[in-house]
């Protein structure tokens, strides 16, 4: 017979003091006793009761390559990380080959904090070495990497050489996303989640907006490779890009204050007032922008359609803003 997980129980009152009996098969599963100290927290109109010293809970997992292809081994891998595994233990019966080995230590690459832990003739255990920053830190990196790869794919379309590799830029993209999910994956097993149930909202409207700026990485990308094999109109789509720069680097910097003033917890609501005001002639420019492509006559040009899915998410990510804003200004009433 499974335990309930859920109880109903009477207050008694003994000498002026209000006393709660906790059901005896939770105490035992919890390891408590006389004697031990349990932390009683208010979360709005819940009384929420846990152990003081609640164990954290850890997250392990095997992969058996005698069971699966091994093509599969890196999108297991990515999968597990992004779920939350500290631990991941690569397993065979046979021996290792150097090949897998080879393939293994250029998969952790995408999995920041992790590293090679042990490893023997028939076995690889990749563990976490370092936690994830926090998503707001998260977040900021992952804007200003996408801010360089735009400065880059506009620098080629000027005719100069890109700096950097892109492809290497846009992957650390990728990697910084998945770093995203697996801190809000982890923040859903963490015990003090729901003294602030805002604290859950906002992390996953920073997940979401981790996971646009990615696709705009993508289409950047994509940009690029036609300044190399296409016979486009390179002025006219550097100016393009240009002014869809200057709209990315609004939305950032309209990022960075909302989440400065979430920080400091010192709103200014005349600056509340000019942030939203902003998102907003934003998301309605979306007309203005399909107007500006027509007029270029780029309709038939591939590149602009990954320019116009840009600005798309650009708009995306100042609706996601708006939503933290929200949710910042929702007030919590029994």
């Amino acid at each position: 017979m499974s335990m309930s997980l859920q109880e109903e129980r009477r207050i008694q009152e003994v000498r002026g003091s209000y006393i709660l009996y906790l059901p005896k098969e939770w105490c035992k599963d919890l390891n408590l006793g006389k004697g031990s100290r349990v932390l009683i927290r208010r979360v709005g109109s819940r009384l929420v009761i846990e152990p003081s010293e609640a164990p954290r809970i850890k997250l392990y997992s095997d992969i058996d390559l005698d069971e699966i292809r091994e093509d599969s081994i890196y999108h297991i891998l990515i999968s597990l990380y992004i779920s939350g595994a500290e631990q991941i233990r690569v397993v065979t019966k046979k021996q290792l080959s150097g090949e897998v080995k080879k393939m293994i230590s250029t998969y952790i690459k995408h999995m920041p904090g992790f590293s090679i832990f042990d490893e023997a003739k028939n076995f690889i255990i990749l563990r976490e070495v370092r936690r994830g920053s926090e998503l707001n830190t998260i977040v900021r990196r992952i804007i200003l990497n996408a801010r360089s790869l735009f400065e880059h794919v506009i620098k080629i379309y000027n005719g100069e050489r890109a700096e950097e590799d892109l492809e290497e830029l846009d992957n650390e993209i990728d990697a910084i996303r998945r770093e995203a999910e697996r801190v809000f994956n982890i923040m859903l097993t963490s015990p003090g989640l729901d003294s602030d149930s805002k604290i859950l909202q906002k992390s996953y409207i920073m997940v979401q907006i981790a996971r646009v700026i990615e696709r705009i990485s993508d289409h950047l990308v994509a940009i690029a490779q036609y300044a190399e094999s296409s016979e486009n109109d390179k002025a006219k789509i550097y100016s393009m890009l240009s002014n869809i720069y200057s709209y990315y680097t609004m939305i950032e910097e309209l990022i960075k204050q909302n989440l400065q003033e979430e920080e400091t917890g010192r709103k200014n609501r005349e600056s509340l007032r000019k942030i939203i005001s902003r998102l907003v002639d934003l998301i309605e420019s979306k007309k203005k922008i399909h107007e500006m492509v027509a007029e270029a006559g780029l309709e038939k040009d591939i590149t602009a359609y990954h320019i116009m899915r840009i600005y798309d998410y650009i708009t995306d990510i100042a609706e996601y803003v708006l939503d933290m804003i929200a949710v910042s200004s929702l007030i919590t009433r029994s």
